[in-house]
């Protein structure tokens, strides 16, 4: 009899669950479901799946509940020689949530990322950085600017003078738009 009850339980607790597996040559995906449902109409449903491939992963995972409640969150990398790409969001069913990316390019001399963060209040924020170099110059910067269009940054630059010297610059944008200058030129014996 015992072993009848363990049986029994063992298959109501599978019942709500789904496994789903694809074959490496296709794509490798693992996706799963579970569902819980209980007295007096309570219950949620979680899902979620994770892909991988050369280069690139991606997960997702939700939850909801029989009250309405409940989330989804997904997110996602990729990456090709020197490029990055990678995003994450969150959305929740009261309208909270927010999304944010993020991308890197890198070619020979020069590398770029730019940032972005968006809220469903409507806060955010994007970022730009930047650099580059070749035949004795240097010059790199960054640059943030608000939803509300508040903006501040800075940018630097070397140059070799072919002297044995070196001249350097950087700029700062403050937030309030006023910007502070420094310069210098450095001697090597």
């Amino acid at each position: 009899m015992h072993k009848i009850l363990t049986a029994a339980t063992m298959g109501l607790a599978l019942a709500g669950s789904s496994f789903a597996f694809v074959s490496q040559a296709e794509a490798q995906t693992r996706a799963r479901s579970v569902s819980v449902q209980g007295a007096y109409g309570r219950g949620y449903v979680r899902q979620g799946s994770v892909t991988r491939q050369p280069g690139y992963r991606s997960a997702s995972r939700s939850v909801q509940t029989n009250g309405g409640r409940g989330y989804n969150y997904n997110n996602s990398y990729s990456r090709s020689g020197g490029d990055v790409a990678a995003s994450r969001s969150l959305q929740t069913n009261n309208g909270r949530g927010y999304a944010y990316n993020r991308s890197v390019d890198r070619e020979p001399g020069s590398v770029s990322a730019d940032r972005s963060f968006q809220a469903n209040d409507g806060r955010g924020v994007t970022s730009s950085r930047g650099a580059s170099w070749g035949n004795g110059s240097y010059a790199g910067g960054a640059t943030h600017t608000t939803n509300d269009g508040t903006t501040w940054g800075r940018s630097t630059s070397i140059t070799n003078n072919g002297d044995g010297s070196y001249s350097g610059s950087v700029v700062r944008t403050r937030p309030d738009g006023s910007t502070a200058s420094r310069s210098t030129t450095v001697t090597r014996d």
